[in-house]
């Protein structure tokens, strides 16, 4: 079996966002010896944030251009299927990527399965078209947002969710000397209520929040390692699930920030809105964390943190 895996990770994406594609990759490099191939967006970009009629009818034709040809990535070569079976495995962030495929030009009807898997939430009203007519089948990462994309679309489509890999992370600590830690998404009312009890001159209890406004990293990989790390030594990490920013449409799926703090053998504990979704959310929370290394807590704080 020859796996090819067309993936949107390229070195150039640096944002923090991309670490369950680091985490996906690795696992399909060692266990399945997999070939990855990068392709190139070949969309017109203006580096001017007040563009001319010049600028703006370049624009224009490139898109036109891409939409004929089907042209809207390049790879650098063409890969070479093998004797046996040959799956085509497209992973990216965003439905676009699915374009990808068409940089494959006739190699890619050689292929004998071809999959998608798109690892963040999205709104399926605007998917492309074309790339879902080419596709055996599409993993989504929540059973709400599978199926909607089937209502829309005539793709088979399922719920796939986000994985990790903790064989790599070597051995836990039993020390946990960061009391709580609390990194990327978070709640306002819950940060400013919990800074009033941490992180003070007069309290010896520690509170490690994220204190950038920027979500780009220089080294993705070492940042990786440090956050394992960090998340190894606290007893409590705080994640937020993502109903409310726009791009999941109102559902909550599992994250992959769930599950690197579920892998790390800690107390995950979850702030929610009221509401069936953010039940539905906990307990499918609490499923995984019944099957990761041993039972997990994992709740809601109260909907008023500063009460």
């Amino acid at each position: 079996m020859n796996i090819f895996v067309l993936s949107e990770l390229s070195c150039e994406n640096k944002h923090v966002g991309w670490s369950v594609s680091h985490s996906l990759e690795e696992t399909l490099a060692s266990v399945c010896q997999a070939q990855f191939i990068y392709p190139c967006w070949n969309g017109h970009t203006s580096t001017n944030p007040f563009p001319d009629a010049v600028d703006q009818q370049v624009s224009f034709l490139n898109r036109c251009r891409n939409r004929l040809l089907k042209s809207w990535y390049t790879v650098e070569a063409w890969p070479e299927p093998g004797p046996g079976l040959n799956i085509l495995l497209v992973v990216g962030i965003r439905p676009k990527f699915l374009l990808s495929m068409f940089a494959l030009g006739p190699v890619l009807d050689q292929f004998d399965l071809r999959v998608g898997y798109l690892l963040d939430g999205f709104d399926p009203r605007y998917m492309n078209q074309p790339p879902l007519t080419k596709l055996d089948h599409l993993f989504v990462i929540s059973h709400q947002l599978a199926d909607e994309v089937r209502s829309r679309y005539p793709v088979n489509v399922s719920w796939l969710p986000l994985g990790i890999n903790t064989l790599v992370w070597g051995n836990y600590s039993a020390h946990r000397s960061l009391d709580l830690m609390g990194y990327g998404r978070m709640n306002e009312a819950v940060h400013t209520r919990l800074q009033q009890h941490f992180n003070q001159a007069d309290s010896d209890r520690i509170y490690l929040h994220s204190t950038f406004t920027c979500t780009g990293v220089t080294h993705p990989k070492k940042h990786i390692a440090l956050q394992i790390k960090l998340l190894k030594r606290s007893k409590v990490n705080l994640c937020f699930e993502a109903s409310n920013i726009p791009r999941f449409c109102g559902h909550s799926p599992l994250l992959y920030r769930w599950l690197e703090g579920i892998g790390c053998r800690e107390c995950d504990r979850g702030y929610k809105a009221t509401g069936s979704r953010s039940r539905r959310a906990d307990g499918l929370a609490e499923q995984h964390a019944g099957v990761t290394c041993q039972p997990r807590r994992v709740g809601s704080l109260p909907g008023n943190p500063a009460g």
